[in-house]
């Protein structure tokens, strides 16, 4: 198994990360999934979750400050798997800067 993809979303103030996971075999739920997300304002944060039946994990950070991020992928466990460091990815960035967008309504 590996992390396909790490993903960042921005939902109103809120920085959702969502983690893929697969497998030989397609999406693997039930999946371990353990990152540790830094910004350049300090800040750190530790996550931990399970995959669900599509193999995404979702992380929220929320009143995310402006700043780069980086996610790191610490641990990938699911019974019966091992995790592939050689294949997908361990980490990625982001950057969010201090502008926000607001809804437009109408």
């Amino acid at each position: 198994m590996w992390v396909e993809g790490i993903g960042f979303t921005m939902l109103g103030k809120n920085l959702r990360l969502d983690v893929k996971v697969v497998s030989e075999n397609g999406a693997l739920a039930g999946a371990q999934v353990s990152l540790n997300l830094s910004c350049s304002s300090g800040q750190t944060w530790a996550f931990s979750g399970v995959t669900d039946s599509v193999g995404l994990s979702s992380f929220t950070v929320n009143k995310a400050p402006a700043g780069s991020y980086e996610a790191t992928i610490t641990s990938l466990v699911a019974g019966g798997y091992i995790w592939d460091t050689e294949r997908g990815v361990t980490s990625a960035s982001y950057t969010l800067n201090g502008s926000t967008s607001k809804p437009i309504r109408r």
